[in-house]
């Protein structure tokens, strides 16, 4: 039995080695299972990820090796418990620690077996520059060949989507040099765009892509046009707050009327499609 089974792992480990497989992992920032249709979410519209729950595998009774932020990504980059890195909680933008190279991540191990790595989007693995951090770590320094939309300094509650920049400091908070959608782009459109760009450029080589998203993270702030058509599904009730004071920093009027109910919330609604529109163009694109 011993014979037959290691004589298997060898015709399996051979097929792989003949055909390196694509990888692409996508990571959503804050995002609850119920919130998703394949999970009985009703309100919000995620047909893509449905697709792929249909399709593909459920892990029904998974459980991430961290809840909050930084010991997430540590553990998912290293395979190891955060305790093992060093990072326990969520780095904070002056942080003197990081994810240290001493570390052999994912995307390490790929690049060095001819594969092309990309990441896209948050990194959250180390302090930043201009909150005075004088140990930065970037993704470049863990195995990744090619870097956009990470942020270069805090994001403080959260990442703005629309337009994407952090109040009225004169330093854009991600390194995205100009807009390539037009005028109003969305971050998360944005970030979906690079990673087709990623998948055209690199479609005659094994590749590994990390698309981190930042949505849904709060303040929640949704694609206008989406939130309207979530609107028109459900009415808010009294307002809580008066404008969105990221909008209203950035020059644009903020929402009046922002409060909904948890589970019927259009601005919520519009991010997770924003996300859900992006699996649809990387299955479309593969």
């Amino acid at each position: 039995m011993k014979s037959l089974l290691l004589a298997l792992v060898f015709l399996c480990t051979n097929s792989l080695l003949a055909v390196p497989p694509n990888i692409i992992f996508i990571l959503a920032d804050d995002l609850g299972w119920a919130e998703l249709g394949c999970y009985g979410n009703k309100f919000n519209k995620t047909r893509h990820l449905d697709r792929l729950a249909k399709e593909g595998l459920r892990f029904t009774h998974a459980y991430a090796s961290a809840p909050v932020c930084s010991p997430y990504r540590a553990a998912f980059l290293t395979g190891q418990y955060p305790a093992r890195v060093g990072i326990l909680d969520y780095l904070r933008p002056n942080s003197e620690n990081g994810l240290s190279t001493n570390h052999i991540t994912l995307p390490e191990m790929l690049q060095r077996n001819g594969y092309a790595t990309g990441m896209i989007g948050k990194w959250h693995l180390s302090g930043y520059k201009f909150h005075g951090a004088k140990k930065v770590v970037r993704p470049t320094d863990h195995g990744f060949t090619w870097n956009i939309g990470s942020e270069i300094k805090g994001v403080g509650n959260g990442a703005n989507f629309w337009p994407y920049v952090f109040r009225t400091q004169p330093i854009r908070w991600i390194d995205l040099p100009k807009n390539e959608l037009g005028k109003g782009e969305y971050l998360t459109d944005r970030l979906n765009h690079e990673a087709v760009q990623f998948i055209e450029r690199n479609k005659d080589k094994p590749f590994f892509l990390y698309l981190s998203h930042y949505a849904p993270h709060t303040i929640l702030n949704g694609r206008p046009d989406l939130v309207a058509k979530y609107r028109k599904k459900h009415a808010p009730g009294k307002s809580t707050r008066v404008r969105c004071y990221l909008c209203g920093d950035a020059g644009h009027k903020g929402d009046a009327l922002n409060h909904w109910a948890g589970d019927h919330n259009p601005h919520l609604a519009a991010m997770l499609e924003s996300i859900d529109d992006g699996v649809g163009l990387i299955l479309q694109k593969l």
